[in-house]
C-alpha cells in the first residue's frame, strides 16, 4: 500500500476503500480523505469497525496498527457496490467475480 500511496497520494476529497477482515467477515465501505496530516497520516470521513478515521499510507490504522483494518486504494469495480460510510459484506467469489468483470486479476499487486 505504502508504494501505491506514495505513487498516487491521495488529495482531499478522494475516495478510497477500507477494508475489515474481523470476526470472519469481509466488509468494505468507501470513505473520502477529509485531511491529510504530517507524516504521510491519511484522515478518512469514517471509522471502521475498531479503528479510527487515521491511517497510515501503509493502509495500517494509527490507532490499531496490528488490527484487521486497512485503508485501501480506490477501485471502480469494487467501488461501484459500495457506499460512503456503509459497511458491504463481500466474499472473496464476489470480490474476485468484480475484478474478473472489470479485467482485472484478483491476484495482482496493483
Amino acid at each position: 500500500m505504502k508504494a501505491h500511496f506514495e505513487a498516487n497520494p491521495p488529495e482531499i476529497g478522494d475516495l478510497l476503500i477500507l477494508a475489515g477482515f474481523q470476526a470472519w467477515l469481509n466488509t468494505y465501505m468507501l470513505v473520502r480523505v477529509v485531511a491529510l496530516r504530517p507524516r504521510g497520516v491519511i484522515e478518512v470521513s469514517h471509522p471502521g469497525q475498531w479503528t479510527g478515521v487515521t491511517y497510515y499510507r501503509t493502509g495500517t490504522s494509527t490507532t490499531s496498527p496490528t488490527g484487521q483494518t486497512t485503508l485501501l486504494p480506490y477501485v471502480d469495480a469494487v467501488a461501484k457496490h459500495l457506499e460512503l460510510g456503509r459497511l458491504t459484506n463481500l466474499t472473496y467469489e464476489q470480490l474476485r467475480g468484480m475484478l474478473e468483470a472489470e479485467g482485472r486479476s484478483g491476484s495482482s499487486s496493483e
